[in-house]
């Protein structure tokens, strides 16, 4: 099983990031990761933290996501 941890930090290219995680079968965002995830419109399979850098949930705001 491959997997990938998706966190807070800078990613420059989304299409890119996007494809590598197409690639696991396993997504963990941990807090920060999450707003990265939003951006690119990918739902986790996990997520991980305190939660207290995120004010709402990108997939949960009725938006279509993969």
């Amino acid at each position: 099983m491959r997997g990938c941890i998706i966190c807070n930090g800078d990613i420059r290219d989304y299409e890119r990031a996007k494809v590598q995680i197409a690639e696991c079968e396993l997504v963990i965002a941990a807090v920060g990761g999450i707003r990265h995830l939003g951006k690119m419109r990918v739902v986790p399979n996990v997520v991980v933290g305190d939660m207290d850098s995120v004010d709402t949930l990108p997939w949960q705001e009725g938006e279509k996501v993969e």
